[in-house]
């Protein structure tokens, strides 16, 4: 994500946008640096926005290959990625299309807030979660 705050403004036609982008790739599985929650997170941001959060982190294949990204940028990993891209509010004022932080394997991962769910990232494609469950989340 970029490492400065930078704002990220939804198109009015975000909506139909977000759940066509849910909709292509609700079967894809897991596969760092190709589909993994980061991937997936600021695919859907840049369906909503029309802007790639990821700009200039893409292009890795393994956990410490991102990592490595990250850090050269001065983050942290990927959730210091996103807080230092998008205002963090509570998970209780999430709303469809923000950002949570939830608990994965390896740690946390992100995901996309639908109603009282999280769409995650999984092996077979995208899963749900319980919104209960997020750690933090940041408003799009």
């Amino acid at each position: 994500m970029d490492a400065q705050m930078t704002e990220f403004h939804r198109l009015p036609d975000w909506q139909p946008r977000l759940t066509d982008y849910l909709r292509a790739h609700h079967a894809r599985p897991f596969a760092w640096g190709r589909w993994d929650c980061a991937i997936f997170v600021a695919g859907a941001v840049r369906a909503m926005t029309g802007r790639d959060p990821m700009r200039g982190l893409r292009g890795y294949r393994t956990l410490a290959e991102g990592l490595r990204k990250a850090r050269a940028r001065g983050l942290e990993d990927h959730v210091a990625a996103v807080a230092a891209t998008f205002p963090e509010i509570h998970p209780a004022f999430a709303g469809p299309g923000d950002i949570a932080v939830v608990p994965g394997a390896p740690g946390l991962a992100l995901g996309l807030v639908q109603g009282p769910q999280v769409y995650v990232v999984g092996d077979r494609g995208l899963g749900l979660m319980s919104l209960n469950e997020a750690q933090r989340a940041f408003r799009v």
